[in-house]
Parts: C-alpha cells; sequence; structure tokens
C-alpha cells in the first residue's frame, strides 16, 4: 500500500503470514518509525506466544484495528524490499483457498529454506548473579564453565557440553536461580557467497612508482611474478580472483600478505555467485526446425496471441524439446524470464546437458536436492529480474518471476507433478495455468500421452491442441511385440522374470553393441518373504504391509515408513526353514540378468541409488557414455530419456500397472507404456519393445499396438461421464487418522453423515485404502464427487473443516488427523 501524506502517522496494522500449519493470518500493529519502510512481501520479526520470535510475510496493510484487546506489535523489518512479490501473494492466497490448506503450510512450501529464518535460543550468564559454585549440581557447573569462556552459548550446543539429550530440566534450575538468562532470536540462514579478489593499489597510476615496485622485488620472484600478472591485464587494476592469481603464479598466501604489508596490493571482497559456469558457453546459437516442428510452432505463437494456453501433442521422440527451445530463445532475447517445469529430477541432467549448449550462464536449475544458498540465491536473481532460464521440478512453481516470458510443463500427465505430502496438495500443472493467468505469462503444456483432463479442455477449446506425429529426423516409431507369459511357462521358455523372447532379443541386442532398458516399477530385491509351510510373512510393525527384502544391505525393509529387521532364518510360527522369496524388484532383475547373460554389465535406476544430489545424473551420465549394456529401473527410466544407442526395451509384467481400484489406472498404464516404449530406437536406428503379459487381448495393449491412443481416451471420457468422474465432477479425498481403528471409523461414519446433508455433493465411504495403517496410525477414506461449481466447491472446503473439528470436539480427542486432497491422483 502506498504510505505517504497525512497517513504516515497513523496506526497501522499488518496481516502476517507465519510458517505454522494454524489457521488463519496473524494480526500486528506497525510501529509508527516503520510505517515508511513496510511493504507487502517483505519479512517481518514477530512475537508469538509467550516466549517466541516468527519471521513472517506481510500479506496486507490497513488501518483497521482488530477486534481483540492487546495487539502485539512488529519487531523490525527484515528486508528492505519485498522477497515475494504482490503477485504471488495472490497466488499463495489462491492456493490456500482452493487446495483447502493454511497460509503458513503454503509459506513454509513456497519460500526457500535460506528465507525462512529459524527462532534460536542463545544462553547467557546472568552478570548481576552472585553466588558460589557450590550451589549447583555437576551438569549445572559445566554449563556456567562454558558460558565462562563464552560470551553466550546457543541452545543447540547444550547437548554436546553436557553429553546429554534431556537437558531442559538442568537450565530450568539455572534460571530458577537466576544464573543464566535465555534469549530468543531470528537466525539469518542464507548467507551470500564471499569471494576475495585481489588488485594493484591505485598510487601504481604513477609509472615511476611501479619501476621501483618492480625493482624492489628482484629478489623477490613470486611476488615479482604476481605483480607481473595483474600488469598483464588490459586494465592492471582490474582485481583477479585470489585463489586464480595463486594458482597462475604458483605461490601461496603468505606472498600475498607480504605484499600487502608493502602496500603493493589490495584485497577486496566481493559478493559472488555459487553457480560456476567457467567454460560453459552458448555453442549452438540456432535449432534447426523441422517442416512439421516449425509449423507447431508458429500454431503455438497463434495461440499464445490468443491468450489461450497451448498444448504441445507430439509423440516420443518428434522433437518437443527443440520447440521449447526456439520459444525460450525468444523470450530470453527480450529480456524476460522462462520456466521450464519437469516432473522428476532424474529427468534434469540430460536437458540441462541439451540447454546448456543454446542458453550457456542463462540457464540455472532450481530443485530441493540443492542446498538451500543456491535456492535462495536463485530466488533474488528472478527478483532482481534478471533474464534467465529455470529449469526445476514442483518446487520451481513458486519462484517469483518477474519478467515473466513463457511458463512450459513438459509431461504435463505425470502425476509426480502432484505435491502429496505435506499441505498444500497442489497439481503444479494446474497451478502454474492460473500463475501464468496471474502474470499473462504464455503457458505451454506438453506430452506424449496428455492427461484426459487437457485433451478434454482441447475439445471445450480452452487449450489450442498442436500435434507433432512423427519422429524427428524421419525415424521409425518402435515395433511393439507381445509376449504371453503362460505361453511361455506352458512351453518350459520362462525364466522368471524373463522369457525366453526377451532374452533372446537381448542377447541379439548386446552382440550388436547396442543397448537395452528394462522396466520393472518396484524396487529392492523381492516384495516378500514366505514360509512355504505355513504361509507366514514378514510385516512392518508400524503398518499394514509386507516387508520387502534388499539384499545389498540385508534387510528386510518397509517402504512406507522406512522400518528395517534383519532376515529370518527360519519361521517364527512354525520354525520351518523353508522360506522363499516371492516376485522381483530391479535389485533382483539386475542380478539375474547375470545369470542368463554372461558378462552383460548392468546399472540401475530407482531410489534405492539416486539419494544422493546427482546419483541420479552419474547412473544416467555412465548409461550415456556406453559404460552398461542395460540400464534397470523403476518409473525414472520411463520418462523423456534420449539415448540413442538404445535398441530394445522390456517391460518385464504389464498387467500390474493396471490392477489398481482407482479410475486413472488404465489411463495411468496407457501413460506409463507409452513413455518407457519411447525410449528405444529414438536416433538412427528402429527400436523394439518387449511387452511380457499374461494378457495379451487386453484392451489397453491392443490400442498401444495400433497407436490409438486418442481413442482410449475418448473410450475413457464415455465411461467417466457415465460414472461421474473427472473432467465431469470434482473430487476431494478426505484421508483421516488414528491410532485407535474403532474410534477412527466412529468418527468417520459421524462425518460421512454430517457430509451427506449436502444434497449437492455425493460421499463414497468411508471405506479402507489399499494400506490401511502407516506409520502406527488407522486410516479412513472418504470420497466427496461434488459439481464443477466455485460457489460450491469453497462452502463445501469450509463445511469439511467445521464438521471435522466439531465431532473432534464432541470426541475431545486431538489425536485425529485429517489431510484435505483437492483433485486427488
Amino acid at each position: 500500500m502506498e504510505n505517504s501524506g497525512e497517513k504516515i502517522n497513523q496506526q497501522m496494522y499488518a496481516k502476517v503470514i507465519l510458517p505454522l500449519a494454524a489457521p488463519g493470518l496473524y494480526t500486528y500493529a506497525v510501529p509508527i518509525e516503520l510505517n515508511s519502510y513496510i511493504s507487502k512481501g517483505s519479512r517481518v520479526e514477530v512475537p508469538f506466544g509467550a516466549k517466541k520470535i516468527y519471521a513472517g510475510i506481510v500479506f496486507d496493510i490497513n488501518f483497521q484495528r482488530p477486534d481483540f484487546k492487546k495487539v502485539k506489535s512488529i519487531l523490525s523489518i527484515l528486508d528492505e524490499a519485498p522477497v515475494v512479490p504482490e503477485l504471488y501473494l495472490k497466488f499463495w492466497e489462491w492456493i490456500w483457498n482452493y487446495y483447502a490448506c493454511e497460509p503458513g503450510e503454503v509459506m513454509k512450501i513456497a519460500l526457500p529454506a535460506g528465507l525462512r529464518l529459524d527462532s534460536e535460543t542463545t544462553i547467557r550468564a546472568n552478570p548481576y548473579f552472585i553466588g558460589e559454585s557450590t550451589m549447583f549440581t555437576v551438569d549445572e557447573n559445566m554449563i556456567l564453565d562454558a558460558l565462562a569462556d563464552n560470551e553466550y552459548i546457543e541452545f543447540s550446543s547444550v547437548e554436546s557440553i553436557l553429553g546429554k539429550k534431556h537437558f531442559l530440566n538442568i537450565l530450568n534450575k539455572l534460571r530458577e536461580k537466576d544464573a543464566i538468562i535465555l534469549d530468543t532470536k531470528l537466525k539469518e540462514r542464507y548467507k551470500p557467497r564471499i569471494e576475495k579478489y585481489i588488485s594493484l593499489d591505485e598510487k601504481f597510476s604513477k609509472e615511476e612508482l611501479l619501476h621501483d615496485a618492480l625493482d624492489s622485488l628482484s629478489r623477490a620472484p613470486k611476488q615479482e611474478a604476481i605483480l607481473l600478472i595483474l600488469l598483464s591485464q588490459k586494465d592492471k587494476f582490474l582485481p583477479l580472483k585470489q585463489k586464480d592469481l595463486l594458482k597462475r603464479a604458483d605461490t601461496d598466501l603468505s606472498t600475498l600478505k607480504k605484499m600487502e604489508e608493502k602496500g603493493l596490493i589490495k584485497t577486496i571482497e566481493k559478493i559472488v555467485s555459487r553457480f560456476d559456469f567457467e567454460g560453459e558457453y552458448i555453442t549452438e546459437k540456432e535449432v534447426i526446425l523441422s517442416e512439421e516442428q516449425t509449423d507447431a510452432f508458429k500454431k503455438i505463437k497463434d495461440s499464445f496471441a490468443k491468450d489461450k494456453p497451448a498444448l504441445l501433442f507430439g509423440v516420443t521422440g518428434s522433437g518437443k524439446t527443440e520447440v521449447y527451445i526456439e520459444l525460450i530463445r525468444e523470450q530470453l532475447d527480450q529480456g524476460k524470464q522462462a520456466l521450464y517445469l519437469l516432473p522428476e529430477i532424474a529427468l534434469t541432467q540430460q536437458i540441462v546437458f541439451r540447454l546448456k549448449k543454446h542458453f550457456g550462464d542463462k540457464l540455472f536449475i532450481y530443485h530441493s536436492k540443492f542446498n538451500e544458498n543456491e535456492r535462495t540465491e536463485i530466488w533474488y536473481k528472478l527478483i532482481n529480474g534478471e533474464p534467465i532460464l529455470i529449469i526445476g521440478a514442483r518446487s520451481a512453481l513458486w519462484l517469483p518471476i518477474t519478467k515473466p516470458g513463457i511458463i512450459i510443463i513438459d509431461e504435463e500427465h505425470d502425476s509426480s507433478f502432484k505435491q502429496k505430502d505435506p499441505a498444500p496438495r497442489y497439481h503444479t500443472r494446474d497451478a502454474a495455468l492460473v500463475l501464468a493467468s496471474m502474470l499473462k505469462a504464455p503457458v505451454l503444456l506438453g506430452s506424449a500421452t496428455p492427461s484426459i483432463e487437457s485433451l478434454y479442455n482441447t475439445k471445450l477449446n480452452k487449450f489450442t491442441c498442436i500435434k507433432l506425429l512423427n519422429r524427428y529426423g524421419g525415424v521409425e516409431m518402435p515395433e511393439i511385440q507381445l509376449v504371453s507369459i503362460p505361453d511361455s511357462i506352458k512351453n518350459n521358455q520362462f525364466y522368471s522374470p524373463f522369457t525366453d523372447t526377451f532374452v533372446r532379443e537381448l542377447e541379439k541386442t548386446i552382440s550388436n553393441k547396442r543397448q537395452a532398458i528394462i522396466f520393472q516399477n518396484r524396487r529392492g530385491y523381492a516384495p516378500s518373504l514366505n514360509c512355504m509351510d505355513c504361509g507366514w510373512s514378514p510385516e512392518c510393525k508400524h503398518c499394514d504391509v509386507s516387508l520387502n527384502f534388499h539384499k545389498l544391505q540385508e534387510k528386510m525393509q518397509c517402504h512406507y515408513c522406512n522400518y528395517r529387521t534383519a532376515v529370518p532364518v527360519s519361521c517364527p510360527d512354525c520354525g520351518s526353514k523353508n522360506l522363499s522369496l516371492k516376485g522381483f524388484g530391479t535389485e533382483r532383475i539386475e542380478e539375474d540378468l547375470g545369470l542368463h547373460l554372461k558378462g552383460v554389465k548392468t546399472l540401475r535406476l530407482d531410489q534405492d541409488v539416486t539419494r544422493k544430489k546427482h546419483g541420479s545424473s552419474n547412473i544416467l551420465q555412465k548409461f550415456g557414455d556406453n559404460e552398461a549394456d542395460v540400464l534397470v529401473g523403476t518409473q525414472m527410466v520411463t520418462k523423456g530419456l534420449d539415448f540413442e544407442n538404445v535398441e530394445v526395451v522390456g517391460i518385464l509384467l504389464a498387467d500390474q500397472l493396471w490392477q489398481f481400484s482407482e479410475f486413472r489406472s488404465e489411463e495411468k498404464a496407457f501413460q506409463t507404456l507409452v513413455q518407457v516404449a519411447g525410449r528405444a530406437g529414438r536416433k538412427k536406428i528402429k527400436g523394439k519393445v518387449i511387452i511380457q503379459t499374461y494378457k495379451t487381448g487386453h484392451y489397453i495393449l491392443q490400442y498401444l499396438k495400433e497407436d490409438r491412443y486418442e481413442d482410449f481416451v475418448e473410450k475413457e471420457l464415455i465411461s467417466r461421464e457415465d460414472f461421474l468422474y473427472p473432467p465431469f465432477c470434482r473430487l476431494i479425498k478426505l484421508t483421516v487418522k488414528h491410532r485407535n481403528v474403532h474410534l477412527l471409523n466412529k468418527f468417520c461414519e459421524r462425518l460421512a453423515y454430517f457430509l451427506s446433508s449436502n444434497k449437492n455433493i455425493h460421499v463414497l465411504g468411508p471405506a479402507d485404502p489399499p494400506v490401511k495403517r502407516i506409520k502406527g496410525k488407522y486410516l479412513k477414506n472418504l470420497l466427496i464427487k461434488s459439481p464443477k461449481n466455485q460457489a460450491i466447491n469453497e462452502a463445501l472446503k469450509k463445511d469439511i473443516k467445521a464438521y471435522f473439528e466439531e465431532i473432534q470436539h464432541q470426541y475431545r480427542d486431538k489425536r485425529f488427523e485429517i489431510s484435505i486432497d483437492v483433485d486427488p491422483l
């Protein structure tokens, strides 16, 4: 708001977002002296409760005093300029209203950790305390001894001083004796990177002084070398990076120290970028588009001119990325910013390598595996309006685009774009469309298998659909071969998990110096271990699931809570040692390949081997460099990977993809099959896809083989309209949790009863989810179908929260938890 004129001395109030999962905004009084400095989107330091201090974001400023008696005041303003643009505050508001969450939950997920200041407690000795050491216990004296050597100690360091985890009672005793003072303050997490530079002293603008200096260094060759390096520049006073200068002169810091003492040089500290682009220059200035790509490019531009989102529906390998590059280049050349969203971090490596050739140091990567300082630095670059391209996964959506050029959502159909936990449970694609509308920025969706919702929007003329029907460079689509597992078993040609047909195809591929990818959407070695005498199987003690066997760690592991236990040597129920592994995961497939193909070189791509920052990048780099014959992986291998030497793709058990009791299972199965098949034969060779299945006649496989995705979508739309599922209605899924299953059942029945009083909606459930207990808590689901009416849905979300709180109050039990998932996947 404008803080000017006669209102500058009036009492102002700020509505502040705090990083808490508590309802609503918090109102604070603005000290009069801060009226001229406060603005929406700035961080402020505020008190909360009796002793806590938080850094919040100013959402609104007004002159209306709130109704409650005592209004606490803002302690300080932390920023000279807002860190969140006002338009993004409106976007945050849309998120918390639409996805039925709290403002603080949006703040916590939107701001990089470097901008979310932590409240830190420090301990100081009371300077007015008079007493003897005999008054204190051994532990208390240890803390006082530490304070004798330090002005203060941090709360977090007390554990290491005492060697104890529980020490609050010790601190409380010291406070009661007035021996210490506890202070709470905010701790700034973001620290700019400081680099030291060396410059020639300005006095050497006089040539005679320079000659004298060189003469004086005739017996100090290292110092002379440094001086000559500085003088060799076009501008002799241009500062050089200290570490580079030392390397070139082959010397150390002691040499620089002596020169500085003599007044020959000076040290300058500069704030520099954490992103080192040395050697990363633009090597490709243009993309040669095919006739089909050029036509698509023009149609996309026409759609943007009409302020309409575009959907680029292109087969795998059709060159969608080349079209993206040209669209991005246009925007960067105009000094604007571009946002390129991908569903998986694992995808960024190959795309980044390609984009670096075109955009050099204007390309930045943003995702959760980068550290907080790196992510905060990118945030500030965008706030400052630098014309850059950001490529990232879900979290990049929250970055503050201040000079909007274009937003691209690649693989827009992918379920990884949906945030599951914690709240807000937003869909990146849908939220990006709303953000683009607010920014007045063009938005492009891309996929070889667009979501049914997006294709339906093209039918309603909300999106423009542009198609790329052919692979780039005239490369043929891969041949798809369906292999019957029952027939292979009958003919003794099944060596679990491989059919003879697949093994022979792999042998031929490897002998031709080609590569293969094997897809199995289950990590670990085997999904279960069974007693062959009584049927016992080890289960997680916290979740209602079987434990997976991980051979490398020699552990049984839960994939929901990460509980681990030793592998049993005998059955605890009957004592039998006749235990057998059932099923197969990526770890077992990798091992079994070596049994059937001697000398085969394999790599594995799944969550177990990609936990580190560059884990997936390193594996993909090795495979791209032909260091392995076969890449075995989970969903990670289905998404956008482009390897020119991959000839064969194998899907070991297609049936498990559609065997889920939810209305989107067939759509997700078809999309996965198309995407993984699309990794085969992307360059000069025609690829082949081997799909092992128990049902070769399944309609999904027949549509897939005949390349009839749009016919499949039409069939699905008819079914969804008949049974009233999206895109013909809105869905909200409620998941309620409690440790007592009987209380949970009663609670959910009552909640369903209250909700059913709304005649505009239809409530399904309560029902058990596929996994009934996770991390010690039982779960129940309710699914709500509502019409696509904004007013009805806004009222419904308020009712859900109100009913939940009312029933919780009736039970006098705060341990019930609810998650509200709007537009669940």
